[in-house]
């Protein structure tokens, strides 16, 4: 199976990552820390926005400065390295909003523990 790259058409996104959101409500799991891959340096100025409803319906908002996550030895680095303490925990409800350049994309890598 091919793995297609998510695009958004008319402000609907892709549901290509829909698949882990179902695995994730019958399968939690807690996310240690995230690299985030990003096309260009104009990426940095946008914030990362993380958002998660709990089942009594608060809603959970994180906002992540992706600037904080540069190296100061390589500022030229375009891979982040973001820790959450404490853990993240996917289960379905978790979503990531970061606004993106005119053709440009971003990559996320999860390194989490399973419940």
């Amino acid at each position: 199976m091919a793995f297609e790259n998510p695009i958004i058409l008319d402000n609907a996104g892709d549901d290509n990552y829909g698949f882990l959101a179902r695995d994730w409500t019958t399968n939690p799991v807690k996310v240690k820390y995230m690299r985030l891959f990003l096309a260009d340096e104009s990426q940095l100025v946008q914030p990362l926005e993380i958002k998660n409803r709990t089942s009594t319906g608060e809603e959970r908002n994180r906002i992540i400065s992706l600037s904080s996550f540069v190296s100061s030895s390589d500022k030229t680095n375009l891979i982040l390295v973001i820790p959450f303490n404490p853990p993240l925990v996917m289960d379905g409800n978790t979503y990531f909003v970061m606004k993106l350049p005119a053709l440009s994309d971003t990559r996320m890598l999860f390194y989490y523990e399973q419940n």
